[in-house]
């Protein structure tokens, strides 16, 4: 007999370890083991009901937080229900329950929110307050091509023709726990040709001036000449988004 505990452990190596990506792979983990599995892991797999899974996610809601203050954000629990709910689902494909007892719980409704953004004039006075940063250009990339922070971390001097004034986006880097590598766009419609903003031109002309380049080299890379996080371009922008008053995320 499985527990939901020792089964999601065996999904996590056997489903997820060769269907997701390393980060959401760490995620998922995460989740099981923060999460899921104090609650509902020693109960057996196959008595696992609807009514032990809704008041799961109940108990989330009011004090499912690891560190006891208080409870998830409805967002947070959402991602628990999809991926109990997936895992479930395929522990019925391998005939290993008869039903999955998530598909008849409900996760709480999340709100809606706006993400804030800015109009042009704010854009103009986010690029001046930038001017001679090192954010200056992975921002001015971002703002008029829609690239994601892992594709601008991720491009190198190869995939960007001046001349013809384009790029092609052919990988993103992607961050884990101790781990920064390149990776494969999400889907073919990921894998682009992106056509530059004179501005943009400009600016990658004078950086690829200032700097000694070849092909492979990364664009945006630290000092050191090593990789750029992208987790540390979001929170360095972060930061002198709130200074400046902004009030925006990168993404």
């Amino acid at each position: 007999m499985h527990t939901v505990r020792d089964y999601l452990e065996q999904w996590l190596v056997d489903y997820a370890g060769s269907n997701t990506t390393l980060k959401t792979q760490q995620r998922y983990a995460q989740l099981i083991r923060n999460n899921i599995a104090p609650v509902l892991g020693d109960t057996l797999l196959d008595e696992l009901t609807p009514m032990d899974v809704q008041s799961f996610y109940s108990y989330l809601l009011r004090e499912g937080r690891t560190d006891g203050e208080g409870g998830l954000a409805p967002q947070t629990v959402m991602h628990i229900h999809r991926l109990l709910r997936k895992a479930l689902a395929q522990a019925e494909r391998w005939e290993i329950i008869s039903r999955n007892p998530a598909d008849k719980a409900d996760p709480p409704r999340v709100p809606r929110t706006e993400m804030a953004a800015l109009d042009r004039a704010g854009l103009s006075r986010l690029l001046t307050s930038l001017r001679g940063h090192k954010l200056y250009l992975p921002v001015l990339i971002a703002a008029t091509t829609g690239m994601r922070r892992g594709e601008i971390c991720g491009l190198r001097w190869c995939d960007i023709d001046l001349n013809a004034a384009t790029l092609r986006v052919n990988r993103s880097m992607e961050q884990t726990k101790g781990r920064l590598a390149p990776k494969q766009p999400k889907s073919a419609k990921s894998r682009r040709e992106v056509a530059l903003a004179q501005v943009t031109v400009d600016a990658l002309r004078a950086h690829k001036n200032r700097v000694d380049s070849n092909p492979d080299d990364l664009v945006i890379r630290r000092a050191d000449g090593n990789v750029y996080p992208p987790d540390q371009l979001s929170a360095e922008f972060h930061r002198h988004s709130r200074k400046h008053g902004f009030g925006i995320r990168f993404h």
